[in-house]
């Protein structure tokens, strides 16, 4: 693999976890060429660009929280499944919507294991399952959602661009990517873990907050990135 990159001209990573491993390795000989960080491309384009997707509501007059999460066969826990499902039936509660409907848009089954299965009887959850079949889809899903709970790298970085409330859980496999989202953007008090008892008016205020910091500072943290690609491209 080492072989591998020794060939390319620039490589440039999503997450700067290994950058200094890749500039400073002694071990590399001869050494890469320059090693770099950048946005994901995702954040490449702003709200706006995403509006032809957004514009036209998919789901008809019914509020909906959207679920978009992976299973406990792909690193999912168990325990943060479950509290997902306890933060949607609190949500529930003190939004006093005791019929909001849950869009689940999960790529695997959600009910994994029998716990899981019996919290969603016990909490009566509205549960509707749906497949995404294009990219629009996904968007326009996030876009229109009163609240996104995932542990999907996407659904979160589509949750800030979208501005959308939304609380996320790690999952294995995935937390390098949703650990560079806490670094760079601040994410970290949407924890679903750290948000036990606080009412849906808090988790209101903390998405708040973290949408107009996402608004103010992206366009400084996108146009390094932006500069990069047009580098490469004139390259």
């Amino acid at each position: 693999m080492v072989r591998g990159w020794q060939q390319f001209r620039l490589i440039s990573l999503r997450e700067p976890t290994w950058l200094d491993t890749l500039q400073n390795s002694c071990h590399l000989s001869p050494p890469l060429g320059p090693v770099t960080s950048a946005l994901d491309p995702s954040f490449l384009l702003d709200r706006a660009d995403y509006h032809v997707m957004t514009a036209e509501r998919m789901v008809k007059n019914d509020p909906y929280i959207l679920y978009y999460s992976f299973s406990t066969l792909y690193g999912t826990q168990e325990d943060d499944v479950i509290a997902a499902l306890e933060l949607i039936a609190h949500y529930r509660e003190q939004t006093h919507q005791p019929n909001l409907a849950v869009l689940d848009i999960s790529p695997c089954e959600t009910v994994s294991t029998p716990r899981i299965a019996q919290t969603m009887q016990r909490l009566h959850l509205r549960w509707q399952s749906r497949f995404v079949t294009a990219p629009h889809e996904f968007v326009n899903f996030v876009a229109h959602a009163q609240l996104v709970l995932t542990n999907s790298f996407h659904g979160v970085v589509f949750s800030l661009i979208l501005n959308t409330p939304f609380s996320y859980f790690y999952r294995n496999g995935c937390d390098p990517r949703l650990a560079m989202l806490q670094d760079v953007f601040g994410i970290k008090d949407v924890l679903i873990s750290e948000l036990q008892g606080e009412s849906s008016e808090e988790l209101t205020a903390r998405n708040r907050e973290l949408a107009a910091a996402y608004n103010s500072g992206i366009a400084a943290l996108r146009e390094p990135s932006l500069q990069l690609l047009r580098q490469i491209v004139e390259d």
